[in-house]
């Protein structure tokens, strides 16, 4: 069972000069204000909690949509964004009587990509992203890449309006969108949840950034009277990747789906399942690696963040996903 918790700081945004204003002849207008603000805060720390890049961008147009019931008429007709980022962490490694053995400084996933979209009609975007992984000093991360070289991490196109979404290519699992809750932790976060399982990136399990994956999700809304968020039930499916580290056998097809409900608290829970099934089970490979059966993955996490924090805690059952050192596949 693997077990992620995290509690994350945020430097707050510089107030703005109409947060800090308050109006003394109408003081509730002035604090109507600085809650939305605080809110709008609140948003951007939920949707930049773990490494998807198009949750905030699902979330946001959906909060638009709700608040609006049309798309924003501001928005532009599209738009091309060049993004990268350089990430190290430093890793303190500690042996069984709690004394420190190693400091070392590694890679943390530096990345570089393009992204755009276009509002080719009303309330209907065309969508895409392409993203590279690359390391600074030669340390290997998961989180990054498969090999030493600079590796390709997100290729994708898609498709969508305020009722419709669907979406092809290398993505961030549904799964992930659950698993990935404490994915701010380098060592704690989606390793523990297997998304970057048996030494990969998750592509081709499904788990982390899922290879040739369709996606699609069905928004609903139980209602104000509920008192939960309109929510999405996130859908995947692929077929025929390889097995990670087993050489010659695939995947025959493999398939998720995951939901996240939240209050208006700001508390969330959400479950994920994942399932991989192998083509060829007996195959003597498939049993020499210990893996004996399908990859099946399922994940629970709690989530409660503010305008500057964020805690969340990721329970996680696993079979046939993580590997050892020596390729050997495990459950738990």
């Amino acid at each position: 069972m693997g077990i992620a918790l995290g509690v994350t700081s945020f430097d707050a945004n510089k107030a703005s000069a109409e947060e800090e204003f308050v109006d003394a002849e109408n003081t509730e207008v002035g604090l109507a204000t600085t809650a939305e603000i605080k809110a709008e805060d609140a948003a951007r720390v939920n949707d930049s909690s773990n490494e998807n890049p198009d949750a905030g961008r699902i979330a946001q147009k959906q909060r638009q949509e709700s608040a609006t019931g049309a798309t924003v008429e501001d928005k532009p007709i599209w738009d091309v964004d060049l993004y990268g980022s350089v990430r190290l962490h430093a890793i303190n490694t500690f042996n069984v009587k709690d004394e420190q053995t190693s400091n070392e400084l590694g890679d943390g996933a530096s990345r570089i990509g393009l992204s755009g979209h276009w509002s080719f009609a009303e309330n209907w975007d065309l969508f895409g992203r392409v993203e590279s992984g690359f390391d600074i000093i030669d340390s290997y991360t998961s989180k990054a890449q498969d090999s030493d070289e600079q590796n390709l991490r997100l290729a994708n196109i898609g498709l969508d309006n305020e009722n419709f979404y669907l979406k092809a290519g290398k993505s961030w699992s549904v799964y992930y969108t659950v698993a990935g809750a404490a994915d701010r932790f380098a060592i704690f976060g989606g390793d523990a949840a297997g998304a970057y399982n048996a030494g990969s990136d998750g592509g081709a399990t499904g788990t982390g950034r899922s290879d040739d994956a369709l996606q699609t999700m069905i928004y609903i809304d139980p209602g104000s009277w509920t008192r939960i968020k309109p929510f999405n039930l996130n859908l995947q499916y692929a077929l025929g990747q390889p097995i990670p580290n087993v050489r010659g056998q695939d995947y025959e097809y493999s398939w998720g789906a995951s939901g996240w409900l939240e209050n208006n608290s700001r508390v969330g829970v959400g479950i994920a399942y994942h399932r991989a099934a192998v083509e060829n089970p007996q195959a003597a490979d498939v049993l020499e690696a210990g893996i004996d059966g399908d990859a099946i993955a399922t994940s629970i996490a709690l989530k409660t963040y503010g305008s500057k924090w964020l805690a969340s805690l990721v329970l996680s059952k696993l079979k046939n996903i993580e590997a050892t050192e020596r390729e050997q596949y495990f459950s738990g």
